[in-house]
């Protein structure tokens, strides 16, 4: 699918690094780039992945997948800046940590996806995807979609227009599916 030179289980390793030095060394909020590199690489891959030619049921899978990873990152992000002065921390650093193995599980199947265009298992990918999902919204490292829109600068309608073509489009390739079902040799 792309050139990118970014890998996610490389960028979550340099989050992990990055998390333990904190918790030895305490928190430096100018030392965050392997969480800015994870954003800025998740959001890039959410517009390849909606340019793609790939089913919309791939679309979707891997647009959610890299969709978690930024929300969860950006959520991160802001709680350890905040970590110190709330008195949440080492809990911040912790739960951050027990999130990056559901994010390690999934790097393998965005990866291959983003770099070799190759799904590995897609029901496998949905699934870590909705865990990673329940595990950070359980552990309070995800935003309401109302959150994300705001922050994304989409208004109500915008996001309802676009979702109303996206049905039109879901017709149209189910359309095509079942004219192309029809077409029985004689």
């Amino acid at each position: 699918m792309g050139s990118s030179l970014f890998k996610y289980a490389n960028g979550f390793n340099e989050i992990r690094t990055m998390l333990n030095t904190f918790l030895h060394n305490g928190i430096d909020a100018n030392k965050l780039d392997p969480i800015n590199r994870v954003i800025e690489s998740a959001k890039s891959d959410q517009v390849k992945i909606l340019n793609s030619y790939q089913s919309l049921t791939t679309q979707r899978v891997f647009f959610g997948a890299t969709m978690n990873i930024s929300t969860i990152a950006e959520v991160m992000k802001e709680r350890i800046k905040v970590a110190k002065e709330r008195h949440e921390n080492p809990l911040t650093l912790d739960l951050s940590l027990e999130l990056l193995d559901n994010l390690m599980a999934l790097a393998p199947y965005i990866d291959e996806f983003i770099h070799e265009g190759k799904i590995i298992d897609i029901n496998r990918t949905n699934e870590l995807s909705r865990n990673l999902y329940r595990k950070a919204n359980s552990l309070g490292f995800y935003t309401t979609s109302e959150t994300q829109l705001k922050s994304a600068g989409i208004t109500k309608e915008e996001a309802k227009a676009f979702v109303e073509k996206l049905s039109e489009n879901i017709g149209l390739e189910i359309d095509t599916m079942d004219d192309n079902t029809d077409e029985s040799p004689s």
